[in-house]
């Protein structure tokens, strides 16, 4: 998709749109952000129409059919922001799979981290990460949602699988591409 000469100014079209429909929401939205000559794997926190936060994807795959190292520049910041009077951590996909950024949302005070996700399916994918999550919980006893695609794109298949892990276990999971929505009260 990065090839098409028009999908990044697609992609920002796309989230101005999200943005003029959030008026009293809070929204987390994956884009492609460009800036100069970079382009960065991205996530947008979005409050009432305005873009609060954006972190950039700090850890870029470059294995199997990720090859994100070639066409983004890395995040360096691990983000964190502020809602309902809670520091949430916010990170992308591979910035889970690595203790490093969430110690650091962690070391920034972060209640809650929040994984937006597009983990292709493969056999044993699902423990895995869930293996992933109850080690960062262990390293730093902060609770997780992640929340993974669902579908397929690009003859791709994301298995969805979103999932709540609090207290050192799953407290809610979505099994399926018919249930796949997570609902948590970060209150």
């Amino acid at each position: 998709m990065l090839l098409r000469k028009n999908f990044i100014e697609q992609n920002i079209i796309a989230l101005k749109r999200i943005i003029n429909n959030t008026k009293n929401k809070t929204a987390i939205v994956g884009f492609i952000e460009k800036f100069n000559e970079d382009i960065y794997n991205s996530a947008a926190i979005i409050r009432n129409q305005q873009i609060v936060e954006i972190h950039h994807k700090i850890c870029l795959p470059n294995y199997t059919i990720f090859d994100e190292k070639r066409w983004f520049k890395e995040g360096n910041e691990a983000t964190v922001f502020e809602y309902s009077n809670k520091t949430i951590g916010l990170s992308i996909c591979e910035d889970i799979w690595f203790p490093e950024t969430t110690k650091q949302q962690k070391n920034r005070s972060a209640d809650l981290i929040i994984n937006i996700s597009a983990s292709p399916y493969r056999k044993g994918k699902i423990e895995a990460i869930e293996n992933v999550l109850w080690q960062r919980w262990e390293e730093n006893k902060v609770p997780i949602i992640y929340v993974n695609q669902v579908g397929g794109q690009d003859g791709i298949v994301f298995y969805g699988h979103s999932m709540y892990f609090k207290d050192g276990k799953i407290v809610n999971k979505c099994r399926d591409f018919d249930e796949d929505i997570l609902i948590v009260d970060v209150k």
